[in-house]
């Protein structure tokens, strides 16, 4: 439902855990019922040079433009675990019974 400027994805549960889906939703959202050349997520701790992406997307051939989805792919990233001496990684912090890898995959 739309209100304003906001657009409520209902059947998504709202809370970090459910950030995933939220832009899953969003995204599906966006492709039925929007019609654009780009669209662009990003989350408010980030700073986009829009006039640079704008010109490294219009200059990838349509076919790549049509679907492209870009990000930096992270590689080798220590998982965050939380301890009696470091309590501030909170909610980021994965227990050894969730992944016992000491590093993450690419993601």
């Amino acid at each position: 439902a739309i209100s304003g400027d906001s657009l409520r994805l209902l059947g998504t549960a709202e809370g970090y855990r459910n950030l995933v889906h939220k832009v899953v939703a969003a995204m599906r959202w966006a492709a039925t019922e929007v019609d654009f050349d780009v669209l662009l997520k990003a989350d408010d701790d980030v700073v986009v040079h829009v006039s640079s992406l704008y010109d490294w997307v219009w200059r990838l051939p349509p076919q790549r433009r049509h679907a492209l989805y870009a990000g930096y792919v992270w590689r080798g990233k220590p998982v965050v675990r939380s301890d009696k001496l470091s309590q501030s990684w909170g909610r980021w912090a994965v227990p050894y019974e969730q992944y016992g890898e000491p590093t993450y995959p690419p993601y």
